[in-house]
C-alpha cells in the first residue's frame, strides 16, 4: 500500500502525517502490515515486517513475530473471517509511528458484530518494526473471550528529536498535560480550540464546551484523575501518546488505571480534533459500569431533547 505524495516536505494526506522520506517509509510499512497480514489474511506476510528480535509489549500476542502470527490466526482471523482493519490516523516521529484505528468483523460462530478502536505504536530499526505498544477497548473484546492481560506495558523515552514543527508539539502536549488537569479546566482554552471536533462526536459532545463537559464527568468518580506522561509521538500537525490514566474512587479508596490513547490534530498552535479510546475495564469492574456507554446515552438524550425542543 503506498500514498502518492511528495516526501520532500511535511505531508499531511488523508490523515497520515510524516516529515521525512524515511518517516513515509515508516507509515506506509506500518499500512502495509495492517492490509497484508490482517486484512487480507496473509499472516505469514508478517516475517518481512519485523526484526528478528522484535520486542511485544502486549502478552496477548506471544513473543516475537511467531507470537503475531499464531494469535493473529488462532483469534483474530478464526473468530473473525471478515475482519477488517481502517486506519484513522497514522503519523511517524523519527523511528516511531503512532496510529489509531477501528477494527471491525463478524464472529463467524455467533454472528456477532465487533467494532473495536484499537490505537499503536510501533518502533523501528534499520527499516523493520522493533518493538510495539498498544491500547485498545478490551471492555469490547471480553463478549469474544478476551480480557485485558495484568501485565502492564513500559513507558518509553520521549524524543526531542525531529522537525520544530514536531519539538513544538511535544512541547505543547507537554504544557498542556501541567495546565489543564481536570480538578481545573479554566486554562483549556489556551489549547482546545472552540471548534474543537470529536472522532466520536455521538460520545463526546464537540466544541471546548463539550471538551469540558466531558472532563467534568470523571469528577465524581475520579476527583484525582492524573494522567503520566508516557510512549509519546508528535508528527508535525499531530500529538498524541498512549499512556495510562490513574485515580481512586472517592468512595472506597480502590486505585483504578485506564489505558488510554489520546491523538490530536495541531493547527495553528491548537487542538482542533480529537481521536481517543480509553479501556475501562478497572472502571466496570469497580462500579459495575461503563463510562463510554454511559457518556452516549447522555448525548443521545440530550439530542433527543433539542429534537424535540
Amino acid at each position: 500500500m503506498s500514498v502518492q505524495t511528495n516526501a520532500d516536505t511535511a505531508a499531511d494526506t488523508n490523515n497520515l502525517d510524516w516529515s521525512s522520506p524515511e518517516e513515509q517509509k515508516h507509515v506506509e510499512m506500518v499500512l502495509g502490515l495492517y492490509d497484508e497480514v490482517f486484512n487480507k489474511r496473509d499472516v505469514d506476510a508478517a516475517d518481512k515486517f519485523f526484526t528478528g528480535n522484535f520486542r511485544q509489549h502486549n502478552p496477548l500476542y506471544g513473543v516475537g513475530v511467531t507470537g503475531i502470527k499464531g494469535f493473529t490466526k488462532e483469534f483474530w482471523h478464526s473468530t473473525f473471517p471478515d475482519l477488517n482493519i481502517n486506519v484513522e490516523v497514522a503519523f511517524a516521529q523519527n523511528d516511531r509511528v503512532l496510529t489509531f484505528t477501528t477494527w471491525t468483523g463478524t464472529e463467524a460462530r455467533t454472528g456477532r458484530e465487533l467494532r473495536v478502536l484499537v490505537s499503536e505504536i510501533y518502533r523501528f530499526w534499520n527499516g523493520k518494526i522493533a518493538e510495539h505498544w498498544d491500547v485498545l477497548e478490551y471492555t469490547e473484546l471480553e463478549p469474544f473471550g478476551i480480557v485485558r492481560p495484568k501485565q502492564w506495558q513500559p513507558s518509553s523515552p520521549l524524543d526531542r528529536g525531529g522537525t520544530p514543527a514536531q519539538q513544538e508539539n511535544l512541547r505543547r502536549i507537554l504544557t498542556y498535560l501541567e495546565e489543564v488537569p481536570i480538578q481545573d479546566l479554566s486554562l483549556a482554552h489556551k489549547y482546545i480550540s472552540p471548534d474543537f471536533e470529536q472522532f466520536e462526536p455521538l460520545v463526546i459532545e464537540e466544541g471546548l464546551e463539550g471538551f469540558k463537559a466531558c472532563f467534568s464527568g470523571f469528577k465524581p468518580f475520579a476527583p484525582d484523575l492524573a494522567v503520566a506522561p508516557d510512549n509519546i509521538v508528535c508528527g508535525t500537525n499531530y500529538a498524541g501518546a498512549i499512556w495510562n490514566s490513574y485515580g481512586h474512587y472517592p468512595e472506597t479508596g480502590d486505585k483504578f488505571i485506564m489505558p488510554t490513547c489520546d491523538l490530536y490534530r495541531v493547527k495553528d498552535g491548537m487542538f482542533v480534533k480529537h481521536w481517543g479510546l480509553v479501556d475501562y475495564t478497572d472502571i466496570v469492574a469497580l462500579l459495575g459500569f461503563n463510562p463510554k456507554k454511559y457518556l452516549k446515552e447522555q448525548r443521545d438524550q440530550k439530542l433527543a431533547e433539542q429534537a424535540g425542543a
